[in-house]
Order: C-alpha cells, then structure tokens, then sequence
C-alpha cells in the first residue's frame, strides 16, 4: 500500500489517477486510491490525527487549473457562472463525476451501514478552505448504489441507486444539494442506511454537473468528507474508483498531509505501477515550495487509519503537454522523454525516489505528470483490483 506524503502551509487541491500495467498494456486492473479506513477524508468529529485531505470536485465552469480537470466544461476558466472563455471546452470533461466504493466485506452482510458526507454541500467556508465562488456557488450531487457482487462490475444505472431500489432505512439514498446551501455544513449528513445484502463494493457517485434537473452552473470547489460506519463487526472501507480530486490541507494535520495513495494486490507485483497527477505544482518558488513524496508501505505491521511510516520509492516521471482546447476523438497524448528525479527525502539514503519539489502553479491550464513505480511489496487488504 502506498502512501503520500505532502508539505505545505496552504492548500493544494489535485486530480490523481492510478492504474496498474502488464507489460505495455494498460488494461489489466485500476485500483482504488484510499487507505484501509471507513472514512476518506478529514474527520473533525473524531480525535487523532487527520490526513490533511479532503475529497472535492470542482464545479462546472470552474479554473480547470484549481486542479480538477475532469469535472470542469473549460480548457481554462470561465467567464461567467455558465460559459467558458475563449479557451473553448476542456477536452477532459467528464459529465460523471467521481465514483467512491464503499467496499462491505463478507463480514459485513446483514449488518446495517451507515453512509454519510460531511459538508456535502457547495459555499463559502473557511473551515473547509472553500472561498467564494469567482461567480457563483454550484449544485453537487450523491447518489448510492446497490453492488452487483462483483468488484469488478460497478453499476450506476438510475434502477440500481438504493433509493430507486427503496433500500435505506433512513437518509434519501440520492440528494443534490443547492448551489450555496448550507444544510449539513460542518457537520456528517446521513446519506443512507441500508443492510447489506451481498459483500462488495456499493458505489457512491459525487457529480457537479449533467444532475437531472438541474442547469449546470458554478465555479470554484467543494471540499467534503465520506464515512460508512456500522455499529458492530468490521468496518467497510471507503476509496475513490481508478481516480480522485483532492484538497490537501495540510494545515489540519501539523503541516504535513499523510494519505494513503492506493492498495495493491498481489497482481500487481512486479508490474508497472502508472500514477497520474494533475497540476502538481504549487507554492512559492525557492521559498515555499510544495512537496509530494510516494512512500512505499511500512515492512509490518497493520495499516492505520493516517500512514505514519514508509520508504521512498524509486520511479520515473515525466510532464505531459497541457490541453487548450477539445482534442480530436482517439487522438494520442504527446510523448515525451522519462526524466529520473534525484532529490531525496530529508533523513533518508541518497539515490533516486518520487520525492519532487513542484514548482509555482501555471497561471493558466495546468498539466499532468505521470509517475511510474514498479511494485515489489503488496499488502493483503484488498478492493476492487482484486
């Protein structure tokens, strides 16, 4: 299980993908992204150390370089709560969302589980380091589904959300919260409690546009937690599917953010680990800079809730070109060369690691970078890449 460790006073806010490689093909298993822990995300509820993360989602017509380049509708920015500039349409846009799998083990079956969201809704707080929208406030969407079984079979069909299906016993299943509102703000709101008929992965999905009833309108983010409790037996775990956009708040955990990245089975031993980062970069160049560090899992030991330990892991990156505008369908990214980091963590044996100083923010756009790890050590916990 690897692990992430970031450095800095303000926020950072991210995309991260991770899939696993078998040779040159990139189609063997996505896992999931999240630690072995019921909640993803800051829990100010809960005494301890915090991760220093929330999840989030950005609105329709947000800055695609705040760091979510997936559920902005622009290559840049906007330039009103409902058009983009002249960069035109952001070639990356995804009107689904983000999936979250809140995994039930077999234990789990006929235990009841609670799933809740804390300050689900979109609008400006400073608790949450959300400022005002640049236009306005955006609508933001949960819906839970019902789990086929399989981890390997994620369906979203309308018919399968646990409310369709009647399945939660208090909570709606699927609420769309208001541009602006503050219902459940600082607080967890119960999104739904349901009892487990089969062990599996139970899909959460967050969207911030393409909501049935709603005019896609908004800029800026909304930074939220997720926890699935029950009140007896193992907990189920909460991650995000095959990618995640992120807060890190490092000012919520000592100023330093520890996450899990992901958790690899044992398939993905001596396979190619691809790690994708989109807009990295943050900080104040040669006086603040912001540091992501990838960890290797402690040798022993059960994982906790917050990672505490870890190595360095060696791995290649490399920048890829930033999007302007909506790209030809099929076209493919540009290449460029690996280039091998050489800085190291502070305390630790020299030689190469995926420790990186990023620089300053673009001003505008963003872009990617990959990290490509290959796996020597797996834990035993498992999730959907199975």
């Amino acid at each position: 299980m690897g692990t992430g460790r970031t450095r800095r006073t303000g926020r950072r806010r991210l995309a991260i993908g991770v899939i696993v490689a078998a040779g040159l093909l990139v189609a063997a298993c996505v896992p999931t992204l999240g630690g072995p822990d019921n909640r993803f995300g800051n829990d100010p509820t809960r005494a301890g150390t915090q991760p220093g993360l929330w999840a989030a989602i950005g609105g329709p017509y947000a800055n695609r370089a705040d760091g979510d380049p997936y559920a902005s509708k622009c290559a840049i920015g906007p330039s009103s709560a409902t058009t983009c500039d002249g960069s035109g349409a952001n070639a990356t846009y995804d009107p689904n969302g983000y999936l979250w799998s809140i995994d039930v083990p077999k234990q789990g079956v006929g235990v009841p589980v609670t799933v809740a969201v804390y300050d689900p809704a979109d609008a400006p707080n400073s608790a949450l380091i959300e400022p005002a929208a640049q236009f306005a406030p955006f609508a933001t969407s949960f819906t839970l589904f019902n789990t086929s079984g399989s981890n390997q079979d994620i369906n979203v069909n309308p018919a399968n959300s646990l409310a369709t299906l009647g399945r939660c016993s208090s909570g709606p299943g699927s609420r769309v919260f208001a541009a602006g509102s503050t219902e459940g703000e600082n607080a967890w709101y119960t999104l739904c409690t349901f009892t487990p008929t089969l062990a599996g992965v139970y899909p959460l999905e967050v969207k911030s546009s393409a909501i049935p009833g709603v005019v896609d309108s908004g800029d800026g983010w909304n930074n939220f937690s997720i926890r699935a409790t029950t009140n007896v037996g193992v907990q189920p775990i909460v991650t995000a599917i095959g990618r995640a956009s992120v807060t890190f708040d490092p000012a919520t955990s000592g100023g330093t953010s520890r996450s899990y990245l992901t958790q690899l089975s044992s398939y993905a031993a001596g396979r190619v680990v691809l790690i994708d980062f989109f807009d990295p970069g943050d900080g104040t160049a040669g006086t603040l800079p912001f540091t992501l560090q990838i960890m290797a899992p402690p040798a022993s030991g059960a994982p906790g809730p917050v990672p505490t330990d870890g190595t360095p892991v060696a791995c290649t990156t490399k920048a890829a070109a930033r999007p302007t505008a909506r790209a030809p369908a099929r076209s493919p990214p540009p290449r460029r060369p690996h280039r091998r980091p050489t800085t190291t963590a502070a305390g630790s044996a020299s030689g190469s690691t995926c420790r990186r100083p990023t620089p300053a923010r673009p001003t505008a756009g963003g872009r990617s970078s990959t990290a490509r790890v290959r796996a020597t050590r797996t834990t035993g916990w498992s999730g959907p890449c199975r």
